[in-house]
Protein backbone atom coordinates (compact mmCIF):
# COMPACT_ATOMS: atom_id res chain seq x y z
CA UNK A 1 0.00 0.00 0.00
CA UNK A 2 2.96 2.23 0.62
CA UNK A 3 4.32 1.63 -2.46
CA UNK A 4 1.65 2.61 -4.50
CA UNK A 5 1.00 5.92 -2.63
CA UNK A 6 4.72 6.59 -3.21
CA UNK A 7 4.25 5.81 -6.76
CA UNK A 8 1.22 7.99 -7.15
CA UNK A 9 3.20 10.61 -5.49
CA UNK A 10 6.12 10.70 -7.71
CA UNK A 11 3.22 10.70 -10.86
CA UNK A 12 1.85 14.19 -9.24
CA UNK A 13 4.93 15.24 -8.54
CA UNK A 14 6.58 14.42 -12.52
CA UNK A 15 2.79 15.50 -13.84
CA UNK A 16 3.57 18.97 -11.71
CA UNK A 17 6.96 18.96 -13.09
CA UNK A 18 5.63 18.46 -16.66
CA UNK A 19 2.92 21.31 -16.36
CA UNK A 20 5.66 23.95 -14.93
CA UNK A 21 8.00 22.90 -18.01
CA UNK A 22 5.13 23.34 -20.19
CA UNK A 23 4.46 26.90 -18.48
CA UNK A 24 8.05 27.85 -18.94
CA UNK A 25 7.89 26.91 -22.68
CA UNK A 26 4.89 29.26 -23.01
CA UNK A 27 6.04 32.05 -21.17
CA UNK A 28 9.54 31.97 -23.47
CA UNK A 29 7.13 31.30 -26.62
CA UNK A 30 5.27 34.60 -25.73
CA UNK A 31 8.57 36.34 -24.68
CA UNK A 32 9.90 35.64 -28.10
CA UNK A 33 6.52 36.70 -29.71
CA UNK A 34 7.21 39.96 -27.43
CA UNK A 35 10.21 40.36 -28.88
CA UNK A 36 9.22 39.86 -32.57
CA UNK A 37 6.98 42.50 -32.29
CA UNK A 38 9.11 45.11 -30.36
CA UNK A 39 11.30 44.16 -33.77
CA UNK A 40 8.83 44.56 -35.69
CA UNK A 41 8.02 48.23 -34.31
CA UNK A 42 11.83 49.34 -34.56
CA UNK A 43 12.36 48.18 -37.80
CA UNK A 44 8.88 49.85 -38.85
CA UNK A 45 9.74 53.11 -37.08
CA UNK A 46 13.14 53.35 -38.64
CA UNK A 47 11.37 52.85 -42.23
CA UNK A 48 8.96 55.36 -41.70
CA UNK A 49 12.00 58.36 -40.72
CA UNK A 50 13.76 56.83 -43.75
CA UNK A 51 11.27 57.50 -45.70
CA UNK A 52 9.88 60.66 -44.55
CA UNK A 53 13.45 61.85 -44.91
CA UNK A 54 13.84 60.02 -48.55
CA UNK A 55 10.52 62.24 -49.26
CA UNK A 56 11.50 65.13 -47.71
CA UNK A 57 14.65 65.44 -49.17
CA UNK A 58 13.50 64.77 -53.25
CA UNK A 59 10.76 67.15 -52.18
CA UNK A 60 13.42 70.49 -51.31
CA UNK A 61 15.25 69.33 -54.39
CA UNK A 62 12.52 69.09 -56.75
CA UNK A 63 11.32 72.97 -55.33
CA UNK A 64 14.62 74.09 -55.88
CA UNK A 65 14.48 72.84 -59.32
CA UNK A 66 11.08 74.53 -59.81
CA UNK A 67 12.22 77.88 -58.25
CA UNK A 68 15.06 77.70 -60.59
CA UNK A 69 12.49 76.80 -63.67
CA UNK A 70 10.81 79.38 -62.62
CA UNK A 71 13.59 82.12 -62.26
CA UNK A 72 14.75 81.25 -65.62
CA UNK A 73 11.31 81.41 -66.91
CA UNK A 74 10.83 85.21 -65.28
CA UNK A 75 14.66 86.11 -66.55
CA UNK A 76 15.09 84.17 -69.76
CA UNK A 77 17.87 86.36 -71.21
CA UNK A 78 20.28 86.26 -67.75
CA UNK A 79 22.93 83.36 -68.94
CA UNK A 80 24.03 82.30 -65.05
CA UNK A 81 20.31 80.59 -64.45
CA UNK A 82 20.80 78.66 -67.80
CA UNK A 83 24.59 77.82 -66.94
CA UNK A 84 23.42 77.24 -63.39
CA UNK A 85 20.99 74.80 -64.76
CA UNK A 86 23.00 73.02 -67.20
CA UNK A 87 26.10 72.30 -64.44
CA UNK A 88 23.19 70.73 -62.24
CA UNK A 89 22.78 68.02 -64.66
CA UNK A 90 24.81 65.01 -65.16
CA UNK A 91 26.35 64.33 -68.48
CA UNK A 92 23.57 62.54 -69.84
CA UNK A 93 21.02 64.92 -69.19
CA UNK A 94 22.20 67.65 -70.86
CA UNK A 95 20.76 67.22 -74.29
CA UNK A 96 17.62 67.04 -72.80
CA UNK A 97 17.83 70.04 -71.21
CA UNK A 98 19.31 71.95 -73.63
CA UNK A 99 16.30 71.15 -75.73
CA UNK A 100 14.11 71.99 -73.37
CA UNK A 101 16.14 75.65 -72.77
CA UNK A 102 15.74 76.04 -76.66
CA UNK A 103 11.54 75.07 -76.59
CA UNK A 104 11.21 77.97 -73.75
CA UNK A 105 13.48 80.47 -75.39
CA UNK A 106 11.38 79.86 -78.44
CA UNK A 107 8.30 80.20 -76.74
CA UNK A 108 9.72 83.02 -75.00
CA UNK A 109 10.32 84.86 -78.15
CA UNK A 110 7.01 83.95 -79.52
CA UNK A 111 5.25 86.02 -77.13
CA UNK A 112 7.30 88.18 -77.15
CA UNK A 113 6.31 88.45 -81.13
CA UNK A 114 2.70 88.86 -80.00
Amino acid sequence: MMLLLLLLLLLLLSLLLLLLLLLVLLLLLLLLLLLMLLLFVVVFAVGVVVVVVVVGVVLLLFLLLLLLLLLWLLFPTTLWVSCFLVTLQPECCRPTLIVFQHAVILSTHVLHLR
